[in-house]
């Protein structure tokens, strides 16, 4: 994983994604085995399922942090920032927008300042939405039948195309989304290689 995250781009911060992806992978097989060992069947649980996917989420938000930063300072501002180091700000326009909130919070210690990254509420209803679409949404087992024996050479015949009306209704609204979203410029993402 180290050279992966090596592959990726020259710089520590890179070789920490990777390295932080690999430590991620040793842990969760030695948790599987010692489920194993101990006869563990969490995956019944629904509770279980989903504390796992929280865990899962915030070390790899961890992890991407490590990937975007332009160094190991800011990445390791960031993380601090994550975790409440220097308060918590929101911007300016939030102090409207919470209302009453909005001086109960500043009683628990939050600020508000001029921030040209974050439009406050209407970025955390777009966050929200965007998580609720990612936890609900189907995944490639979903979206396809499939016999889950191993079959050595896979046989393609056991896989088969299992569309609903639904699903291809968003995904077709999500297509067009980012196709409309194709004008704006973007960075290339490995520009830093």
């Amino acid at each position: 994983m180290l050279l992966g995250g090596l592959w990726h781009g020259a710089g520590w911060t890179f070789i920490v994604w990777g390295g932080l992806h690999g430590i991620y992978l040793v842990v969760n097989h030695a948790w599987r085995n010692l489920k194993r060992l101990l006869s563990i069947n969490s995956s019944s649980n629904a509770f279980s399922r989903y504390v796992s996917r929280f865990i899962t989420f915030f070390f790899i938000v961890i992890a991407w942090v490590y990937f975007r930063a332009d160094s190991m300072d800011s990445a390791n501002m960031m993380i601090k920032s994550l975790f409440g180091y220097g308060g918590v700000i929101w911007p300016e326009e939030a102090r409207y927008q919470l209302g009453v909130f909005a001086d109960i919070f500043a009683q628990w210690g939050m600020r508000y300042q001029y921030l040209s990254y974050f439009n406050g509420i209407d970025h955390v209803l777009l966050m929200t939405a965007l998580l609720l679409f990612v936890l609900f949404s189907p995944n490639v087992h979903q979206l396809f039948y499939h016999t889950p024996a191993v079959i050595n050479p896979p046989d393609p015949s056991n896989i088969s195309w299992r569309p609903e009306k639904k699903w291809m209704i968003i995904i077709m609204l999500a297509a067009v989304t980012s196709i409309l979203k194709l004008g704006q410029v973007s960075e290339f993402l490995y520009f830093q290689f």
